[in-house]
This record gives structure tokens, sequence and C-alpha cells, in this order.
């Protein structure tokens, strides 16, 4: 997955926590070294019914 295809990143550590986020959808776009651990930073795709919002200080705040 590329950046241009991402319409949501999160980052999460550990790789129970990795695994749990690729099996809902989520896929990898990179691995990042943090210390004596490593964060994955996670990308998706939002549906067309699922991008009616908007971001908010780096979050998406869906529309009401």
């Amino acid at each position: 997955m590329q950046m241009h295809e991402v319409d949501e990143v999160k980052e999460v550590i550990g790789v129970g926590e990795v695994n749990q986020a690729l099996a809902h959808g989520w896929r990898l776009v990179t691995v990042v070294p943090r210390g004596a651990t490593v964060a994955y930073v996670l990308g998706r795709e939002v549906a067309s019914d699922e991008a009616q919002g908007k971001y908010v200080r780096g979050r998406w705040v869906p529309k009401e």
C-alpha cells in the first residue's frame, strides 16, 4: 500500500495488535523503530459511504 492510497492511518505496537488490525482490513504501510521495540504503521482505504466527514486535529470525525 502506498501513502497516496491511504484514507486513514494508525500506529500500533505489538504483534497481537497488528495481527488483529490486519484481520480487520488494515494494511501494513511501514515499520518504525521505537527504542527496544517497533511500531507498525497501518493504513486503510475508507469506503465511500464511510468517507462522509472531516479531519479535526488529525482525527477523522464522521459527518452526523
